[in-house]
């Protein structure tokens, strides 16, 4: 008795990013934090008489923490942008993938593990810009009388860091500050010369998103003496 087995070829890969935002010349791979979107591509090797199947060709079922996704389902749909029904909670995302007739199936899934937002501080020099080579850490050893310092708010879902959805709450030593021009800068100019240490907070805030926020300060030396009781003016 002669026997023969069929092995037809199906296999779903998931690959998937954050839809969040990072500075110009971030190389890194962005990561996924509280209530931000994430992308999720289906790459697929069905292959049915010797021929791989295109996405067209193919029905895409899919799922997020399980629960079917009907609006982002149907023929050719690989690509699927959802954000977590549960915020606080891995994100797990899932598809099967059939031919027309279903006679092929494959199935694939992530999960996500979502963090928190991040800020980091720069100098904006007016002679060379956002020195993006070197974020400001503490302490801060303010070497003129006058610095701009920018926000920028990484990992945030946002498409920049002006949206208009992110506020921007600056602080000089607990005390709160307003910026003057572009939300996320701030300047700072020492009009005394007292010594002594400043501590510059700011919270960013998605107004969309309550769980997404990011807390970040900046310890700034004086060196000079003087009896002035002011460090800053704006």
């Amino acid at each position: 008795i002669n026997t023969a087995t069929a092995i037809v070829p199906a296999e779903a890969n998931l690959v998937w990013e954050p839809v969040a935002y990072a500075p110009p010349f971030y190389k890194g791979k962005r990561l996924y934090t509280y209530e931000s979107p994430i992308r999720v591509i289906a790459i697929q090797e069905i292959v049915e008489n010797g021929r791989r199947l295109t996405p067209d060709e193919l029905v895409f079922k899919w799922k997020e923490n399980y629960k079917l996704i009907q609006s982002a389902s149907g023929a050719g749909k690989d690509t699927i942008v959802v954000r977590n029904s549960v915020p606080l909670k891995p994100i797990v995302v899932s598809v099967e993938i059939s031919t027309l007739d279903n006679s092929i199936t494959a199935t694939g899934n992530i999960s996500a593990e979502p963090g928190q937002p991040q800020i980091l501080f720069y100098e904006n020099s007016p002679l060379y810009g956002v020195l993006w080579n070197r974020a400001l850490t503490s302490p801060f050893a303010l070497a003129q009388k006058e610095i701009s310092v920018l926000a920028a708010p990484y990992f945030f879902g946002v498409s920049n860091a002006a949206d208009q959805k992110l506020q921007y709450n600056w602080t000089i030593n607990s005390a709160p500050v307003s910026s003057t021009g572009e939300k996320n800068i701030l300047t700072l100019r020492q009009e005394s010369e007292q010594t002594g240490n400043a501590l510059l907070g700011l919270r960013v805030a998605n107004t969309k998103g309550i769980f997404q926020f990011a807390d970040g300060s900046l310890s700034i030396e004086l060196s000079k003496k003087t009896s002035e009781t002011n460090f800053f003016g704006f």
